[in-house]
């Protein structure tokens, strides 16, 4: 019998789904740092056969978001807090690089940037995490692709999707989330006077708070 060309759609956007999902439940803080991840009962709460769920699991511990352990299975990645000073000693490295290189700022990419900043507010007063999340990803994607340097760009998505449970964490507050928009507003203000060492000295800033507000949860707690 032949192959219905359509199945091979049909299995791309379940796993699909899954990936979207359990992107989601980090966004909103129910999917934490070293939780492990029970497939079976992911694919019951997706309508979801197994298959497509293992494969997207698998996507994503080969993207380093998740881990595998031998009769544990899959949990959500749990940094160290060197690798996490040192994910984030990469990210500074990287996007101090990248925006040095902007040299042209399209009026157009002022306005998405602003639309994007007004989406992320929106997303937070509805209390819609998983938007807030993909949303303040754009925001930083639309800045640094600014940038000729399509490599730097092209390894600092891989970074950010190391960290993203991480900043999962830092933006669970309100008051954390009112502070990120207020400084996407001051870095978009520099980026559209040209001003690199403000817009850069802003970024660092911003990157900063994040780090402080985490460090302290991966202290090693003492008996």
């Amino acid at each position: 019998m032949p192959t219905d060309p359509r199945d091979g759609d049909t299995a791309t956007g379940a796993v699909q789904a899954v990936i979207d999902a359990i992107y989601d439940s980090i966004a909103a803080g129910t999917l934490r740092p070293g939780q492990p991840i029970r497939q079976e009962l992911l694919a019951d709460q997706l309508g979801l056969s197994r298959q497509p769920v293992r494969e997207a699991l698998r996507t994503l511990a080969s993207d380093g978001l998740l881990t595998y352990r031998r009769n544990a299975g899959f949990s959500a990645r749990e940094l160290s807090l060197t690798e996490f000073a040192q994910a984030y000693r990469l990210r500074q490295l990287l996007e101090n690089e990248v925006l040095c290189d902007i040299t042209q700022v399209p009026p157009a990419a002022i306005t998405r940037l602003r639309e994007i900043n007004s989406a992320i507010s929106a997303a937070a007063t509805r209390q819609d995490l998983g938007a807030f999340r993909r949303l303040n990803t754009d925001f930083h994607f639309t800045l640094f692709e600014l940038s000729p340097l399509d490599l730097f760009v092209t390894e600092l998505r891989r970074i950010w999707l190391l960290t993203s449970i991480y900043r999962a964490l830092y933006a669970s507050t309100p008051q954390a989330i009112d502070r990120i928009v207020t400084e996407h507003a001051a870095i978009i203000t520099a980026l559209e006077a040209a001003d690199l060492p403000r817009l850069i000295a802003l970024h660092n800033q911003h990157r900063e708070g994040t780090i402080e507000a985490l460090t302290h949860r991966l202290q090693p707690t003492t008996p």
